[in-house]
């Protein structure tokens, strides 16, 4: 039987923040092969302010040398986004409670890895 293990790449978590009507802005996922290896994932919200970032080096895969993925999603309480790998390629999860009604909510994307 073969067992599926997972590579986690990158794991970023956004801080709770307060809601209010003035921050409903969006937030921005972006995943970036710099070329060496490195994987990073950054969020940024509309209104130019970096949360956090992340980056994993991983020895048996890379993303293609400049390839970028970038998701926009509503603004929530909290945004933690996952980057796995699966054959040629990859998982992009992420795990976020709303604001409004602070229930879970999940989106998955799939995105080739070729060259």
């Amino acid at each position: 039987m073969k067992r599926f293990a997972a590579a986690i790449l990158a794991v970023v978590i956004l801080p709770a923040c307060g809601s209010s009507e003035d921050d409903e802005d969006d937030n921005w996922v972006t995943i970036t092969n710099t070329g060496d290896g490195t994987a990073v994932v950054h969020i940024e919200n509309e209104r130019d302010e970096w949360f956090g970032s992340g980056t994993e080096h991983h020895t048996d895969y890379d993303l293609a040398a400049g390839s970028q993925r970038s998701d926009r999603f509503p603004w929530y309480h909290e945004v933690r986004v996952r980057v796995y790998r699966k054959s040629d390629s990859l998982l992009i999860f992420s795990e976020h409670y709303s604001l409004d009604d602070f229930e879970r909510h999940d989106q998955h994307v799939w995105i080739s890895v070729n060259p």
